[in-house]
């Protein structure tokens, strides 16, 4: 499992690592619900997310099917957390290049937030 997490973070490192470094003024769209996965999905904890909003997690919101595995990976300069809104799970401090798993049994919609910076919101669908 940690040859995975490394080799995850590495693609993430190559993937960011080539982005353009123009700034982008367009208006976000409306977030877009992805296609369900079934064994595992990764949520990315984007680049200055603290100033995000919803585009700090990507994607967001996530759909996926039940008894899915969700990574969170921390692609940031600093530490956060994902804290579900109904107490479903919180992932403690994760700091620049950790992860977090959570394994989703049931059904449902899972509200969640960064405690340490507030306006960081994301959402995940279970099927």
């Amino acid at each position: 499992m940690v040859g995975v997490r490394i080799a995850v973070t590495a693609v993430l490192v190559v993937l960011i690592s080539g982005c353009g470094g123009g700034k982008d003024t367009s208006t976000p769209a409306s977030p877009t619900p992805t296609s369900p996965t079934t064994a595992a999905a990764t949520v990315t904890i984007q680049p200055n997310a603290r100033t995000s909003g919803t585009a700090a997690f990507v994607p967001n919101p996530l759909t996926v099917s039940s008894g899915a595995v969700v990574t969170w990976s921390n692609t940031d300069s600093t530490t956060h957390d994902m804290v579900s809104d109904t107490g479903v799970w919180d992932s403690g401090r994760i700091a620049p290049g950790g992860s977090f798993n959570f394994t989703f049994p049931s059904k449902g919609s899972f509200p969640y937030h960064c405690s340490i910076h507030s306006g960081m919101v994301g959402a995940l669908v279970v099927q």
